[in-house]
């Protein structure tokens, strides 16, 4: 069954048109503080219209999730509506921010440097594919709080819409073919990279120096499924340098076979 379902690295059956409504949640904030400062916070989050669906609350709570872990902030209260929320989020992200620029300022009219502080918040959850089975999602993510730079995150997830279950890398990955999927991912990043063979890859990375091409660590985040294959996406600073990016291995679906779970093989069924 399983090799029916590839061919030439693609799902023989296309993707259907997008079959789940979705409604965007948008906030944009500014503020300037003392007339030289400047804080900026917007959301763009796509979500399922349908608050009742089994989709709607998963696909809500990471996105919340993405959110809170990327400013730091927390709500007492998150009823009410989406956009309501994204509202009290951003008033809560200025007035914090307001503050640590007051005090910054302060400290650097101090010793004498008076430097221009600046703070943004950006961050876009957006369908990137859909099946009969399954919706991927894209979030993007850009904060800056100060400092050399400002970090960009990307991070992809996968919904079953039969349940609205998240995918992770056990529910697709059989675990006796664990070490064939990461030397997979190995493959990939060497074309990430432009590198040739496992020893030039670890050059670039900040990997334990006894980590293996099939014991290598997979991304704290899941699996994106695309029509172009499986994205096994790393953030920055979680296997490489900052100045490498945000690593990205794109597995072919061709070469998944044999290495999908029971639950893998259903969904591409």
């Amino acid at each position: 069954m399983l090799g029916l379902a590839f061919a030439a690295g693609q799902c023989l059956w296309a993707a259907e048109p997008d079959t789940v409504a979705l409604t965007a949640v948008t906030q944009h904030e500014t503020a300037i503080v003392k007339k030289k400062h400047s804080l900026e916070f917007t959301v763009n989050v796509q979500l399922p219209a349908d608050e009742d669906s089994r989709l709607y609350t998963p696909v809500r709570s990471w996105a919340m999730g993405l959110l809170f872990g990327q400013t730091g902030l927390t709500l007492d209260d998150t009823t009410g509506t989406d956009s309501e929320v994204a509202e009290r989020m951003a008033k809560a992200y200025v007035k914090r921010g307001k503050a640590e620029i007051t005090d910054l300022a302060k400290m650097s009219r101090r010793d004498g440097t008076d430097s221009r502080f600046n703070y943004a918040f950006d961050l876009s959850v957006q369908r990137v594919y859909e099946t009969r089975r399954f919706i991927t999602f894209v979030a993007e993510t850009y904060n800056y709080a100060g400092g050399a730079h400002g970090v960009q995150t990307r991070v992809y997830a996968t919904f079953v819409k039969a349940d609205g279950h998240r995918l992770t890398w056990d529910d697709i990955i059989l675990p006796k073919r664990k070490a064939k999927f990461c030397g997979l991912v190995t493959d990939g990043l060497q074309d990430f990279f432009g590198v040739k063979g496992f020893a030039a890859l670890k050059e670039r990375l900040l990997v334990d120096g006894k980590v293996s091409r099939t014991s290598f660590p997979l991304p704290k985040n899941g699996p994106g499924l695309l029509e172009d294959g499986l994205r096994v996406q790393y953030e920055a600073y979680e296997i490489a340098p900052y100045a490498a990016g945000q690593p990205l291995s794109v597995v072919p679906y061709s070469a998944m076979r044999g290495v999908w779970s029971k639950m893998g093989v259903s969904i591409w069924r």
